[in-house]
């Protein structure tokens, strides 16, 4: 747990480390946290979110401290991934329900604000039988209106598994297919963005 003394002060230290090797290899660093806030963090209960509140506010505070002493604060960005479906699970991880009408956390418009763009990880629809791009695109709405502030905004993760190639029997989260109708998905989804 990142409120364990040991564990966050190992975590600071590689992050600076981290941080300050990437500046020195790369010059110019897009930065993104990606914690998996509503896979792993799960956080159920107000304890949980102020906590990873606190640590990810910390956490880009740090980058941006190794940036400054290196003389490289205009060469770094950081982001903040949200991922999961919130039109499935805000009210029990987020705070407040995605509808009829979501209210805006403080604790995570906190995260966003730490930062200067926004990633969205959108798998919703994997226990569909097929995969909407309308469902997806109404992920990426939510999260743009209620927690983009102004941002740039990238849709980072799509994902369909083309693993009934190999095993039809597969399930789970992630839409699955073969790697025709995977080609179809992307094809499609790439579709519904630009026109939206």
């Amino acid at each position: 747990s990142i409120t364990n003394t040991q564990t966050r002060e190992a975590a600071r230290r590689f992050l600076r480390a981290y941080t300050r090797q990437d500046l020195t290899e790369l010059g110019t660093v897009n930065l993104e946290h990606d914690y998996e806030i509503f896979w792993f963090s799960m956080p159920k209960t107000p304890e949980i979110r102020e906590q990873y509140r606190d640590w990810f506010i910390e956490a880009t505070q740090l980058c941006r401290e190794v940036a400054a002493e290196m003389g490289m604060s205009d060469r770094l960005r950081l982001g903040i991934i949200v991922n999961s479906n919130p039109l499935d699970m805000a009210a029990r991880l987020i705070g407040s329900p995605a509808e009829p009408s979501h209210v805006p956390q403080q604790w995570l418009l906190d995260c966003v604000r730490a930062v200067d763009f926004i990633g969205i990880d959108t798998y919703a629809g994997g226990d569909y039988a097929e995969p909407g791009y309308a469902l997806q695109l109404d992920v990426i709405r939510f999260w743009i209106k209620h927690y983009s502030l102004d941002l740039p905004v990238y849709v980072t993760e799509s994902g369909f598994s083309s693993v009934k190639d190999h095993d039809p029997t597969s399930t789970g989260y992630h839409s699955r297919g073969t790697e025709v109708e995977q080609a179809e998905f992307f094809r499609g989804m790439l579709d519904t963005l630009t026109k939206a």
